[in-house]
């Protein structure tokens, strides 16, 4: 590579990727997490962001963020192959300095990022600089049992984005949702709603006797 720059930020991009982006990722559209399970593993996060990277970094030996658990970090790694990060630990090896002070200059700029996205959600992660309108505590009342599809909220947040940009307008988010469930229903598909059917008669049954 001619650009050996280019190589540096690439590494560190490769590292990040592994270390936060993949674990973050993974965590957010867990379909069994909680708004507690996320408000912790966001803060964690934050407060990682915060500290000079170790020495073990570019090894992938062991998380870099001591929220990110062992199992998750261990299922990142293997989507990524044991030969695709013995070459990043190999290469980063030999610019092992310039990776350090790249990522930690990085991070200070990541954990501002963090914190703003996640005050869509109100989860406090940095109640100084982004302070909470509508915590997560009020808008649930069970924030501790009731699990989040942030998925699906994410690709609307997505979509009204999208069209905010390209179009400069914006119909109801209701709107979009009606159509594409009426997409569905042209289509032959069997809507979510209809599994809830066997559980309604059930409970017909129950009041009835």
């Amino acid at each position: 590579m001619e650009l050996p720059y280019l190589k540096v930020a690439l590494l560190v991009f490769a590292c990040l990727g592994v270390h936060l982006v993949e674990p973050f990722y993974a965590r957010t559209i867990e379909k069994d997490a909680t708004h507690t399970q996320l408000r912790e593993f966001y803060k964690g996060l934050h407060t990682g962001l915060g500290q000079p990277i170790s020495d073990n970094y570019t090894t992938f030996t062991t998380p870099e963020y001591p929220v990110v658990s062992d199992k998750l970090f261990s299922s990142v790694k293997k989507t990524y192959t044991e030969e695709v990060l013995n070459s990043v630990s190999d290469v980063a090896a030999e610019h092992l300095d310039e990776v350090k002070k790249l990522t930690d200059l990085m991070q200070p700029h990541l954990k501002t990022v963090l914190a703003r996205q996640r005050q869509r959600r109100d989860y406090g992660i940095d109640e100084e600089t982004f302070p909470m309108d509508y915590p997560v505590s009020e808008q649930a009342s069970n924030i501790d049992g009731t699990p989040v599809h942030n998925i699906g909220m994410e690709r609307q947040c997505g979509k009204v984005d999208y069209r905010l940009k390209k179009l400069g307008t914006l119909n109801a988010v209701s709107r979009s949702i009606i159509l594409q469930k009426s997409q569905e229903l042209r289509d032959g598909q069997i809507p979510s709603f209809r599994g809830f059917k066997a559980a309604a008669q059930a409970k017909r049954e129950v009041e009835l006797n």
